[in-house]
């Protein structure tokens, strides 16, 4: 399709939207009730016609296989070009599709769950579900699955598509050797599903086909009641190994349909050519719509209101027209890179032929001469007469400076397009200030909306579907792991029974979209005289932000905690009366010095002038009243075992004592070498020594 024919397409496509009458022909009503034969017949058509729909509407295929090239960096062929010729291939669009994924998949997509009712066992619950649900987030990869979608988005594939299941094949070992089963979500490449054509509305597309690979040996074990089909279809008679791991492709088709009561029904099958290997009702849905729990209470089996085909479609581009994106980032660039490619080419091989070639004066350079000069400096050759007459070589011509200006204008606009410029890969920006490179990464990242809310919708529709599926399968306690913040593991027994009717589950607006840790911050440390310890940890991205609040709590509040939780002491080396003081002198008051010193009460001094909670205090005051204590329990623990008084008088407190945090306005006969809790330690030696 050439850009001459786009504005008949979209022209078409506004008329159809607007007719009225028959728009397209029907056919036959698809349903399980159906034989074999007529399964195969519709499904094939419908299928068919829908990959024409797509082909003709967007040149779906084409558009794909050409986002891989311009991906790949194949957007040419080598061999198209001269043997002189070297390949000039400046990939900026692969730069800018990996710089985005990791910003966009940074954050995961946070759930939320309403609790059913207002009762306190009912919030409990709900929040259980919430934590099950970031567990499930990471023991099935979501993250490194979403960065596949989101590659998928921004590579050209104009649809991200999920699919989840539940595998028999999985989970623990049980008695009887069968296993347990667990659930799957699963990244399926696009271009193996097709789509009802004409669909729009990822929660009700009529027909979902995905074309399939298995060996014959998996399809027997997923078919066996099809084995001898199976073989006869393959023209196998025994079925040797060598012939069971021949893989085949076959189709598994999800389809709607009205039941006679006039309920939307869902329904899959699976089609080998003429075969159909099986069909059935939607899986994933508990037919039994209710159970009657212990209270005698009707209790709903199933989460969803109805059964729904098992696969998240993300959308970027769209303007609502299809499930399909209209575009994509990728689309709109190749222009740009096709002509920095060009413009590339063009002024390497330009700098390849600044030595221009020699032409010779026949009569004073033989041809056989001619021929064995390669331009090598130290060359040397004969001729007879003038030598300047001998050779010249031709003219260059230099390109116009608007042949570089417009490879960078190409390049910059890849960048534009993707919203990736210099700021956001770490790069120099050429920008005067900080200030003008915070904005324009701001910028930038903030362009990340249209993508991450795409990201946001379909794990809404995610996590709705894996508490359908715990619905379903999960009828057996299952143990839950997972990490609070604060870094404790956490085990939570769960099962179907604990999701009560009347749930809900959505996705918090925003917490996907990346977060500006650098304006966090900046914020954070200029409110950081009101917050409380949990939101300055939060707020300066702290790894543990509760372990960190309980460290300031303990060690403003309880130092004897603090130092036996998180400096490692024994209970026994902490003596109650020293952190009692330590805790008034930190509180601006002056205790009294104890009347008996003991070991103890030493000790514990000694650790915690050593200590980092000490070098960590601010205020110098605080530490001068401190360490004016200390040095007068050294003082008087010297008088008690009969050792001379240092003197005190006065010493001058040097550059090193201020920078400690001394203030110099005082004086104080601690030397300078001896600073903290060196400064006694030889007292305190001796007196561990008696």
């Amino acid at each position: 399709m050439s850009i001459n024919d786009t504005p008949n397409k979209i022209e078409q496509r506004e008329e159809i939207e607007r007719q009225e009458g028959v728009i397209t022909p029907g056919d036959d009503v698809l349903t399980l009730n159906l034989e074999d034969a007529d399964i195969v017949r519709l499904i094939g058509s419908r299928i068919k016609d829908s990959e024409d729909f797509w082909n003709k509407e967007l040149n779906l295929d084409e558009v794909r296989k050409e986002g891989e090239k311009y991906y790949l960096n194949l957007t040419y062929d080598e061999r198209d070009l001269y043997e002189w010729q070297i390949a000039y291939k400046n990939n900026r669009i692969i730069t800018a599709i990996e710089t985005l994924i990791p910003l966009v998949v940074s954050q995961p997509a946070e759930p939320v769950v309403t609790e059913a009712s207002d009762k306190d066992a009912s919030r409990q619950l709900a929040m259980d579900l919430g934590s099950v649900l970031y567990a499930l987030y990471e023991d099935l990869f979501i993250k490194s699955k979403l960065s596949m979608v989101t590659r998928h988005l921004l590579v050209g594939k104009r649809v991200g598509i999920m699919k989840y299941r539940f595998d028999p094949n999985l989970g623990k070992v049980m008695p009887d050797g069968s296993r347990k089963g667990a659930i799957v979500v699963e990244v399926v490449r696009p271009e193996k599903v097709v789509f009802e054509q004409e669909a729009n509305d990822p929660d009700d597309i009529p027909l979902i086909a995905e074309y399939m690979e298995d060996t014959l040996e998996e399809l027997i074990h997923k078919f066996p009641d099809k084995k001898q089909e199976i073989f006869d279809k393959q023209g196998i008679k025994m079925g040797t190994q060598k012939q069971l791991q021949t893989s085949v492709g076959y189709v598994e088709v999800w389809f709607s349909y009205f039941d006679k009561a006039g309920n939307v029904q869902e329904a899959v099958c699976w089609k080998w050519g003429d075969l159909i290997l099986g069909k059935m009702t939607n899986p994933n849905w508990n037919y039994d719509l209710y159970e009657t729990d212990e209270s005698g209470k009707q209790v709903s089996l199933n989460f969803f209101d109805r059964p729904r085909k098992p696969y998240i479609v993300f959308n970027h581009l769209n303007l609502g027209k299809y499930i399909i994106d209209d575009t994509s980032l990728l689309d709109q660039a190749k222009n740009p890179q096709d002509i920095l490619n060009k413009r590339g080419r063009q002024i390497m091989e330009n700098a390849d032929q600044a030595t221009s070639g020699l032409v010779f004066d026949e009569d004073k350079i033989s041809q056989e001469d001619a021929k064995k000069i390669i331009g090598d400096p130290s060359e040397k050759v004969m001729v007879s007469g003038n030598v300047n007459n001998a050779a010249t070589r031709l003219p260059y011509n230099a390109l116009p400076n608007y042949v570089m200006e417009d490879k960078f204008d190409a390049r910059a606009e890849i960048d534009n397009i993707f919203g990736t410029n210099a700021p956001v890969r770490g790069e120099a920006s050429g920008l005067k200030t900080l200030g003008e490179t915070i904005l324009s990464q701001r910028a930038n990242i903030g362009r990340l909306q249209t993508i991450s809310d795409s990201i946001e919708d379909g794990m809404g529709r995610l996590y709705q579907a894996l508490v359908q599926m715990m619905k379903v399968y999960w009828d057996e306690p299952e143990i839950i792991r997972f990490r609070q913040v604060e870094g404790k593991t956490m085990f939570l027994e769960w099962d179907r029974n604990k999701i009560e009717d009347g749930v809900d589950v959505r996705v918090k607006a925003g917490t996907a979209l990346p977060k500006d840790k650098v304006a966090t911050r900046n914020e954070t440390i200029q409110m950081m005289a009101v917050l409380d310890p949990l939101s300055l940890a939060e707020g300066l991205d702290k790894p543990n932000p509760r372990e960190f609040a309980k460290r300031q709590i303990y060690y403003r509040f309880f130092m004897d905690k603090y130092l036996t939780e998180f400096l490692d002491e024994g209970e026994g080396d902490v003596d109650n009366k020293a952190m009692a003081d330590i805790q008034a002198l930190m509180n601006g008051q002056v205790p009294p010095i104890p009347d008996d010193i003991s070991q103890e009460y030493l000790l514990t001094f000694e650790k915690f002038l050593a200590s980092e909670g000490f070098k960590a205090i601010e205020d110098p005051a605080v530490k001068q009243r401190i360490i004016e204590f200390a040095e007068a329990v050294k003082e008087k623990a010297k008088a008690e075992i009969g050792e001379a008084p240092q003197s005190t008088e006065a010493e001058p407190v040097t550059e090193g004592e201020v920078a400690a945090g001394m203030p110099m306005e005082q004086n104080t006969a601690i030397p300078e070498q001896e600073p903290g809790g060196n400064m006694i330690s030889r007292m305190f030696s001796k007196i561990r020594g008696q």
